[in-house]
């Protein structure tokens, strides 16, 4: 709730990547990519998610600590497997789709050009938000999001600056 604190977060994300990827390891920069995209900068949280492919996922998808392909992302080691970073990575994907803290939920708040369609299914924001299903679809500016929570509440509903139209229980309103 901080601007001034959460942008010295952001900030410090780019300088532990301007250090250097031989200095990370899979789950330090995957707390990294969940902080760039909290602040809403898609395509590098993207690309972080592409060096962690390149470097650190297995053949069936578990991560590992560090960089036992030698592709030249991360520290080069044995293969050890590491739940954080696996955690760290559906972590990231959720953060880079939705953003929620109790009573706001912001849809699409990180969404890389690499995605300019898709859908999710049953996910689980803060303040027991369940969004039954959203898909979006023309780089995010139709959404629909079925969402609905476990009591009432408050709940403010942040959309990308792109959308044109909005529709809530089949009613048209404005965005």
């Amino acid at each position: 709730s901080d601007p001034k604190l959460f942008n010295a977060f952001v900030q410090t994300s780019h300088n532990r990547l301007n250090a250097g990827l031989e200095f990370q390891s899979a789950w330090s920069l995957l707390h990294n990519t969940n902080i760039l995209a909290r602040g809403g900068e898609a395509q590098k949280a993207y690309q972080t998610l592409k060096w962690l492919a390149a470097s650190s996922v297995l053949e069936n998808l578990l991560t590992t600590h560090n960089d036992w392909r030698e592709s030249g992302f991360t520290m080069n080691q044995a293969p050890i497997f590491q739940i954080e970073s696996n955690m760290g990575w559906v972590s990231a994907v959720q953060e880079m789709i939705f953003t929620s803290r109790p009573g706001v939920l912001k849809l699409l708040p990180a969404l890389p050009r690499e995605w300019p369609e898709g859908e999710i299914k049953g996910m689980q924001g803060r303040g027991a938000v369940n969004i039954r299903k959203m898909s979006w679809s023309k780089n995010s500016t139709i959404v629909s999001a079925d969402l609905q929570t476990k009591h009432a509440q408050k709940l403010t509903v942040v959309l990308p600056k792109n959308i044109k139209s909005l529709e809530i229980n089949g009613k048209k309103q404005k965005p």
